[in-house]
Formats: C-alpha cells, structure tokens, sequence
C-alpha cells in the first residue's frame, strides 16, 4: 500500500505540470524509448517504467488533465500493443486516448519529461481556476474504479458512443465473447461499458443481461 501511496503522489505531482503545460497531444513512452520515438516537436512523458504495466486509467487521468489527446506510442514495448486492459480506451474517451505505434518524423526534436522527475515549478503547484481540475482518487480504490471514476466524471470531455447495445468488446457483433464479459463481471459496481454495464447505472446486472440477450446475434451496420 506505501509502494502505491507513493506512485499515486508522484503521479498526482506529474498531473499538476501536464494541467499547467496543457499540451495538445502528449505521447507517452516507455522507459526504455528514445526521445525520437516521441515524434517531431512533440511533448512527451517517458514512464518510470513498463508502458505494459501501466494502469489504464493513468492514461485517462493525463487525457483529463491536459485537456487535449493521449497517445501510448507502443514502439518500443510490443507487449503494450495488445493488452487486453488498454484496448477500451479509444472507445471510452473518444478516441482522446490511444495506443498506437508513433511514427518517428525529422524535425525540431520532442519535449521529453520523464515521469519520476516531472519539471514541477511553483505555479504548477498551485491549482488556479482556469486550470482543468485534476481527479483525485481513493488511495484504497482499485484500478477499476478509478477508470469508471474518470469516465463518468464531471471533467470528462468524452462520452461513449457505441452504438451496439451488449457490444461489450465492440468488436461489432453481440455474441458468446460479450456474454462472458458480462458473466465474469456480473455484479460488479462501480461499473463501465466494457464491464457489461449496457444502460450507464454504474452496475453489472440483470437489466444488462436483458439488454445482451435482446440484441444477441445482431451486428453493426457497415
């Protein structure tokens, strides 16, 4: 529990600087990635450690606070390219946070901040009006919660827009895959989409599975 009460304070530090650059795009990199992955111009946070062990909801926590987009450039980690637990992201955020290879481009060379030293100055450490608020999350709260929490949150700029009822994996089509998302996550609270949590109450439970079995079999339009 020190050991995350201690990430969460350095990350928390790491949101302030992200709320008072408010960069328009940031890259985020693993901590083995050269600075040229970042791409052209671009501001970038190298990570402490593994992209691949990086808790989703981080990547939302940024995309909050800067008020722009979040790229997890997965160049130089292949095991971030399909983690099952990021995959969600675009979806949920509206495509404000992805996970993608990032193409390195010539030119003026990136801004890069690694995350266990971010350039925290006096200003960035007091929280002003105009700035987007950072969420603050229960230090006994799992990662889970804490990405519900950010994607049904007042802050949020994004808003879920799958159009396929029980199309929990939204890979386009309500089957057997989706029905074990639901079944394996029945009862879970607080609960997002891509738990099973088909009609927004922040739970998983029967209302959903009705909604699931209605459009079982059905597919989305091309």
């Amino acid at each position: 529990m020190l050991d995350r009460e201690r990430a969460d304070h350095r990350f928390a530090t790491l949101l302030r600087w992200v709320t008072g650059t408010r960069p328009e795009r940031l890259i985020v990199l693993c901590f083995d990635a050269p600075a040229d992955a970042a791409g052209a111009g671009a501001t970038a946070l190298r990570l402490a450690g593994c992209l691949a062990d990086l808790p989703a909801h981080r990547l939302v926590d940024l995309a909050l606070a800067s008020g722009g987009s979040v790229v997890a450039a997965h160049d130089a980690c292949p095991a971030a390219a399909a983690l099952p637990h990021l995959e969600p992201l675009p979806a949920l955020t509206g495509v404000r946070v992805t996970v993608r290879a990032q193409t390195p481009e010539p030119g003026q060379p990136a801004v890069v901040v690694d995350e266990a030293q971010p350039p925290v100055g006096r200003r960035f450490l007091v929280r002003r009006p105009t700035e987007p608020p950072v969420i603050e999350h229960a230090a006994d709260s799992d990662d889970q919660a804490r990405l519900v929490l950010d994607v049904n949150s007042d802050y949020a700029f994004f808003t879920h827009t799958a159009s396929l009822p029980g199309d929990a994996n939204e890979d386009g089509s309500v089957d057997l895959d989706d029905f074990v998302t639901l079944k394996q996550r029945f009862g879970t609270a607080p609960a997002a989409w891509f738990d099973g949590d088909f009609n927004a109450d922040g739970a998983v439970d029967l209302d959903d599975f009705a909604i699931l079995k209605q459009n079982f079999g059905a597919t989305a339009a091309p």
